[in-house]
């Protein structure tokens, strides 16, 4: 509802409104997808190279991991862009690494550009 005194909009500036949010929210998910790329790219060719310094062919690897050689041989030709996490842990124990997830406290704008999070207090159940 508009505020006394104020125009209502027309359909084609409310349309022209949604229009433009919408284009927006694509540019951002266009800009992390791209960002996901380039860090995605990046654990791939440290699993390839880790998998040539074992010097182990690709059947003994998806015997050793106990991944299918079909995803093997597609993660091997980059056709395969969603390799799992377990996966790539699977493949990197098979061949003598160790995957470490390391806790980073994100920027204070990245982390409000995107999303807004609501941190409960679990022991007074405030919100």
């Amino acid at each position: 509802m508009p505020y006394y005194g104020q125009k209502r909009k027309s359909w084609e500036e409310r349309k022209a409104t949604k229009k433009a949010n919408i284009a927006k929210h694509r540019a951002i998910r266009a800009e992390a997808a791209k960002k996901w790329l380039v860090k995605f790219k990046a654990l791939i060719f440290q699993l390839h190279d880790a998998m040539d310094r074992a010097g182990i062919s690709q059947m003994k690897m998806a015997d050793f991991s106990g991944v299918d050689p079909a995803t093997l041989i597609k993660n091997r030709r980059h056709r395969n862009n969603g390799i799992r996490l377990s996966t790539y842990v699977a493949i990197a124990n098979a061949c003598g690494y160790d995957v470490q997830l390391v806790k980073k406290a994100p920027k204070e704008d990245e982390f409000r550009k995107h999303r807004v999070v609501y941190l409960s207090d679990v022991d007074s159940g405030n919100v």
